[in-house]
């Protein structure tokens, strides 16, 4: 049965906390370890389908039938300086739970399609990873070197067999190499690169 609904009218209503929690213990006056808590709520998804011939990126609300993600990220590192402060290093690990995510049926039409509701999947998805970075904060050289190890993967009955699969922004890789030089008050220059493994076709 369809029921047809006035415009503007509110179809359903959510409400979530979201709390954060952060803690630090100094070991020593260089040493710090770090550890955090959030839980992060999503009101609208965002659905590609890039096996399309155009691929596509649709962005779909939360309604009475998809319920908004629901996340919860664990964080814990490790902070050091060097050298009287001139160098700072990290090591850092994180992992994040998602409830109600949403992929799309095979051969589904997400563009212009008014049941698009009907295409979609409930599931659960999650993301850990472990990021490191050394960072020269002051001087006439400066900059900083950063190199994340990750994983994205979903879970959806009717997908994959049921078994995890990565999304489709799951890098494992990633390097950001950032310098600057100061040549005098009026000059600088600097120079970025980034390295980053490519994203799951499928």
């Amino acid at each position: 049965a369809c029921y047809p609904h006035k415009k503007f009218e509110n179809i359903k209503s959510y409400h979530n906390l979201e709390p954060r929690f952060s803690a630090k213990y100094q070991l020593n006056p260089a040493t710090s370890i770090k550890a955090s808590y959030q839980r992060m709520v999503q009101y609208i998804h965002l659905t590609s389908n890039t096996a399309a011939s155009l691929p596509t990126d649709v962005w779909v609300p939360s309604t009475n039938n998809i319920r908004p993600v629901k996340g919860n990220q664990v964080a814990l590192g490790v902070f050091r300086n060097f050298l009287n402060n001139k160098i700072e290093a990290s090591v850092e690990g994180y992992y994040k739970f998602n409830h109600d995510e949403v992929d799309y049926v095979d051969g589904a039409e997400l563009l212009i399609n008014p049941y698009v509701e009907g295409d979609l999947l409930n599931g659960v998805g999650r993301a850990y990873g472990l990021e490191f970075m050394v960072k020269k904060p002051k001087g006439k050289i400066n900059g900083w070197i950063s190199y994340t190890l990750a994983r994205t993967e979903l879970k959806m009955d009717g997908v994959n067999q049921g078994e995890w699969y990565p999304t489709r922004f799951d890098q494992r890789h990633n390097l950001k190499v950032t310098a600057a030089y100061k040549l005098n008050s009026n000059w600088s220059g600097s120079k970025n690169l980034t390295y980053s493994a490519g994203t799951p076709v499928t």
